[in-house]
């Protein structure tokens, strides 16, 4: 006894096996991981060394001179790009395209870092590297109701602590925090009255804040911890602090010198919500593991408990992405329903209700047994993966109506149910598989390439294969199960409207063969002629109601040059009728809350707005506003307007160079590029 005949003998068991994957696939569009976009590797990140007080030229001689040539014998990384300002030094790597074991490639990173360390002058800071450059906050929570960036400060440290025990967390970066500094404003009359210089008074509170260990002793049987007195924890304890001076004799530090406590000067970033001053925290939820729709939920539930009540001070979530993302996959699962819909019509209009009854009902149990068998092998629902589903409809209902058409044809010459089916699945069983094979091998280029874009379309190959494999088995398995129930014999019947048009149709491209083959031609040039006035683009922008402007001002522009312009730009824009609101980030470009948004971290030069209009279709008249904006009010500072658009993560800066005496037209050019 063949395969196929054990197999016709199981039929019930086929039934119930695609039964419960169906409802596997129901439970899983439900319940499993998802997330809007799909993961990218972790191929680009940047560097950042600190060397405060030097100017460029030592910046870049003794610190990423050194740094580059320990990188440079990483050959997997495909370009380094540094940027030397005073203070500081940022290098930004990326990964050849095939490196996927990136956490491996990071490590040697670190290691060429530390051997560069050793080769720094004393005064550099810890060198800082990020290796998950790509990752994007899925809420910021933001902190305001204060103009003290102290007390947003605070509020937002005790808030970090407890954001770590919700699940789902991958790691929390600061957003605006103004930094700690203590200022001891030292009074030069009384200091040169009593012959006490800056660098002696140092001298003396560096010796008196050391952190150190004072032993234990052992007394009547108990050990007791003794706490020796050389660490500052107060501010009254520095102000309490004795100064020696050469007379002998010492007077506390209050004495001579104002001390403050407060926000770092001058400020490293910036950030306003809706016009005023907050300090936030970007949260960057696990990626392929959680929910993200659930998790939203959850951290709004945490937010909505931890508000406080009459409190002047507000606790609040922008930039949420969890109803985007529920958005766009609800917009796309509705666009797979439809297409079902829509294929069940054609089936029932072409084939009749019995033979368009049972090919349509193959539809659903493939695409949801597909879904099963990919939530069950680890697999994150995102919008390429529902995209493969929805491009492989109309290929999966070919194996079916091969194998449904041959059953009848059998049922109608006289054969009973079962010996239909046994038939058909022996004759076609090779011949689809053939055919399957060939439509699987077209997509296996597009699965196995590598690359950024192979990695954020490699799910929509991978779902249409799949798809079309689980199609074939219910085709041979299934497809014959299910006729024995729905199929008759029909005998001979009056030939429909398709068909009669097939048969014209044919009739009429033999006959006239020529110009068949002629038109076809034409056809063939005018759809490449007319190709050339068709808008290139691989990926389109989202229909988010949300946009970016990004202000780039000239290398060594103080941050308060810059965190004026933004805000003053921020506080125009809030009079717009089409903007809700708008958020304003100056010395670092703001939380990544879209995957391919830039981030320059630590950049007194660079400002960054994020404006959430009323709808969608207000974004060009917001565009035309910040255009007008730029040229009236900011000639001299590089104004982008940005939409989210999908596709590549933007892992490096596009640097545009432009040179010449009309201002507008390098104005034009600029834009163009920058689109």
């Amino acid at each position: 006894m063949s395969l196929l005949d054990a197999a016709a003998r199981q039929r019930r068991l086929f039934l119930s096996v695609a039964a419960v994957l169906a409802l596997v696939g129901i439970a899983a569009w439900q319940g499993m991981i998802r997330q809007e976009d799909p993961s990218f590797p972790y191929r680009a990140g940047f560097i950042l060394v600190a060397y405060p007080g030097a100017d460029p030229e030592r910046v870049e001689r003794l610190v990423l001179e050194p740094l580059e040539e320990e990188l440079a014998e990483i050959e997997e990384i495909d370009y380094i790009q540094s940027t030397v300002r005073s203070g500081q030094a940022s290098t930004r790597i990326r990964f050849k395209d095939y490196v996927y074991d990136t956490d491996t490639q990071w490590d040697r990173v670190r290691t060429a870092v530390d051997r560069a360390r050793q080769q720094f002058p004393e005064g550099v800071g810890e060198p800082i590297v990020d290796d998950r450059l790509v990752d994007n906050a899925s809420a910021t929570v933001v902190v305001t109701g204060s103009d003290d960036l102290m007390a947003l400060s605070y509020v937002v440290d005790r808030l970090e602590k407890k954001l770590f025990r919700l699940s789902g967390v991958s790691r929390i970066e600061s957003v605006g925090d103004p930094g700690e500094q203590v200022t001891i404003a030292l009074q030069d009359a009384v200091a040169k009255r009593l012959r006490l210089t800056p660098e002696s008074l140092a001298s003396q509170l560096d010796a008196r804040n050391q952190v150190r260990g004072g032993g234990t002793v052992f007394v009547a049987g108990k050990t007791a911890t003794l706490r020796p007195e050389t660490e500052f924890r107060t501010i009254e304890e520095i102000r309490s602090t004795p100064i020696l001076l050469d007379s002998g004799r010492s007077i506390p530090l209050s004495e001579i010198a104002e001390i403050r406590h407060g926000p770092a000067e001058p400020g490293r970033e910036f950030m306003w919500v809706n016009g005023r001053p907050a300090v936030g925290l970007a949260i960057i939820a696990e990626r392929d593991k959680v929910h993200v729709v659930e998790w939203g939920r959850m951290l709004e539930a945490f937010i909505e408990a931890e508000k406080p009540g009459a409190a002047p001070l507000d606790l609040d979530v922008i930039l949420f992405q969890p109803p985007h993302v529920e958005a766009r996959l609800a917009e796309l699962g509705t666009s797979l329903l439809i297409g079902v819909v829509i294929v069940a019509c054609i089936l029932f209009l072409s084939m009749g209700l019995r033979l368009g009854l049972l090919v349509a009902s193959i539809v659903p149990l493939v695409t949801l047994s597909a879904l099963a068998i990919y939530a069950i092998g680890g697999g994150v629902l995102h919008q390429m993966a529902i995209a493969g589903m929805v491009i492989g409809l109309g290929m999966l209902v070919d194996n079916a109506i091969v194998m449904v058409e041959n059953i009848q044809w059998h049922l109608d010459r006289g054969a009973s149910a079962r010996e239909a089916s046994i038939r058909s699945t022996k004759e076609l069983a090779g011949p689809l598989a053939a055919a399957t094979g060939t439509t699987l091998a077209a997509f296996i280029p597009m699965f196995i390439a590598k690359g950024n874009t192979a990695d954020f379309t490699r799910m929509i190959p991978g779902m249409v294969m799949l798809t079309l494999t689980v199609s074939y088995f219910y085709a041979i398995l299934v497809t014959p199960a299910l006729s024995e129930f729905l199929l008759k014999p029909l005998g001979r019947t009056k030939e429909g409207l398709v068909s009669r048009l097939g048969r014209r149709l044919g009739e009429l491209s033999v006959r006239h063969s020529a110009a068949v083959l002629v038109g076809a031609v034409v056809l063939i040039a005018l759809a490449v002629f007319g190709a050339r006035f068709v808008d290139r683009d691989f990926f389109p922008n989202t229909a988010r109601d949300e946009m970016v402007v990004n202000l780039n001002f000239a290398e060594g522009t103080h941050i308060s040059t810059t965190s004026s312009a933004a805000l003053a730009m921020a506080e125009a824009m809030r009079e717009l009728d089409e903007v809700v609101d708008v958020y304003a980030w100056a010395g670092f470009s703001g939380p990544t809350f879209y995957y391919n948004l830039s981030e320059n971290p630590r950049s007194p030069h660079i400002g960054r707005l994020a404006i959430i209009s009323r709808k969608v279709d207000d974004l060009p008249r917001i565009f035309d506003w910040v255009r007008e904006y730029a040229r009236d009010m900011l000639p001299d500072v590089e104004v982008v307007p940005q939409r989210l658009g999908q596709g590549l993560p933007v892992q490096a800066p596009i640097e545009v160079r432009l040179f010449g005496d009309d201002f507008e037209a390098l104005r034009t050019a600029s834009e163009q590029v920058m689109d």
